[in-house]
């Protein structure tokens, strides 16, 4: 999650005072509970930027009862869609100038998620509403929703288009929707299928996302009148090595990088009574030959204090 700063307002008389504290809202504490959370972690598709996870946090440590969420609501959108443009980023692996090694990555690029920007003329299908989110609510950490949607017109189905309406307020709405005259300047989420297929209107199309927001994991599934399905997965897009896998397994036993035992040496010069500058200087009397230079070595003592220290 990124860095964000979290603000309260102290009136006296006619002055106000804001407090900024920077790190990350789910490690950060705030001296007393807010009236408003506010945050702009809306993404593509509503869901993907982790806004779920964080104002659960921030609802539970952070907000007075009866206080207010902005925004406070998604609603998640679906369209099939045709874009020769947009599906190109899949079509390139395939094409004559890739090298026949370098082919296995056209699979890989069928199963990202992709910003498209998209406009009424390649929509499909009627938009219709995959999902409704209460950021309010005690959501689940794993969502599957299924929609169907009729096709309006022939062409070539790409994939799926995700947006989102949501809701600021009571009644205030923005949008990334590719039909709005208004949207919010936001890509739309644009999910490919592996390969392009001619659809006509009446064909009924059913797609089924699956997503488990916290480990920014997208699962989608579409169901065409053929009796055809495409499955793809944001999972099948990353890249595992087999180190990876071996630090994964129950059996593995942990060893520190050298960064890692690096940034210890540093933090366990940390005890609440030195100074930044008198850290650097323990750090160099005892690990003169910790990096490269005195120089490299304050600038890393500063890195470390900032992200891990109070």
């Amino acid at each position: 999650m990124s860095e964000i700063a979290w603000q309260t307002f102290h009136r006296s008389g006619r002055s106000e005072q804001a407090t900024v504290i920077r790190g990350e809202s789910t490690r950060v504490s705030l001296p007393e509970r807010v009236d408003v959370v506010i945050a702009d972690q809306v993404g593509y598709f509503g869901f993907d930027y982790g806004i779920v996870e964080q104002y659960a946090d921030a609802a539970r440590r952070f907000l007075k009862p009866g206080g207010i969420l902005i925004p406070n609501r998604l609603r998640l959108k679906v369209a099939a869609v045709e874009s020769d443009e947009t599906y190109r980023q899949v079509a390139q692996w395939a094409g004559p100038s890739i090298p026949p090694g370098l082919r296995w990555l056209r699979e890989l690029a069928a199963n990202c998620k992709y910003a498209a920007k998209l406009g009424p003329q390649n929509l499909l299908a009627e938009t219709v509403t995959l999902a409704d989110i209460d950021l309010y609510a005690n959501n689940p950490s794993f969502f599957s929703w299924t929609a169907e949607m009729s096709i309006q017109r022939d062409g070539n189905l790409h994939g799926i288009a995700g947006w989102f309406d949501c809701e600021l307020t009571q009644d205030v709405w923005i949008t990334n929707s590719p039909s709005s005259t208004a949207p919010v300047n936001r890509p739309q989420a644009f999910f490919p299928i592996e390969r392009p297929t001619a659809v006509k209107p009446g064909d009924v199309v059913r797609v089924t996302v699956l997503a488990r927001p916290a480990d920014r994991e997208i699962t989608w599934v579409v169901d065409l009148p053929s009796g055809s399905q495409h499955k793809q997965s944001t999972w099948k897009s990353d890249l595992v090595s087999q180190a990876d896998l071996a630090r994964a397994l129950p059996s593995h036993v942990p060893t520190l990088t050298s960064m890692a035992i690096a940034r210890r040496i540093v933090l366990d010069f940390c005890d609440g009574h030195r100074s930044v500058d008198a850290v650097h200087r323990a750090v160099v009397a005892s690990h003169p030959n910790l990096l490269p230079s005195t120089e490299e070595i304050r600038v890393f003592v500063a890195e470390v204090l900032r992200k891990d220290t109070l």
